[in-house]
């Protein structure tokens, strides 16, 4: 609803109709599950403003990069947040195993949002770092 009304609004010159890019869980937002409000606030810049355009949700059902996994033919590193609310750990594996032979998983016992921050975010770098060296740096 939110996003055709904002829809609508676009095609007469209107301003845009926003929602929250983040909200408390049941709440109208882009991102509404149980982490996404108080994550976002911690790793959002200061002066961020938490909105966004509400016509995105119009075809966010259709953003599955996942579906597109087959099609990757390079190696790749893909960090999976294990205990993360929207996106299932077990969907990510079956598409891993289409990708490239040389692409490898990363799993992390944390949320969705942990990676960015603390101990968790230096060890989501230092794994990147690895892979990087393994598969650009000739032997």
């Amino acid at each position: 609803m939110n996003g055709q009304r904002d829809m609508v609004r676009s095609w007469f010159g209107l301003s845009p109709h926003k929602i929250p890019i983040a909200g408390r869980a049941g709440s109208i937002a882009v991102l509404s599950f149980t982490e996404a409000y108080g994550a976002f606030s911690k790793i959002a810049p200061e002066d961020s403003v938490n909105e966004t355009c509400a016509r995105i949700m119009i075809r966010m059902d259709r953003y599955r990069p996942i579906t597109k996994a087959g099609k990757v033919k390079c190696p790749a590193l893909i960090q999976i947040c294990n205990q993360d609310e929207p996106v299932r750990a077990e969907n990510i594996d079956k598409a891993i195993k289409k990708m490239d032979p040389h692409s490898e998983a990363g799993n992390y016992a944390i949320g969705h949002f942990d990676i960015y921050t603390g101990d968790n975010f230096e060890q989501a770098i230092a794994d990147q770092l690895e892979f990087f060296r393994k598969h650009l740096i000739p032997e």
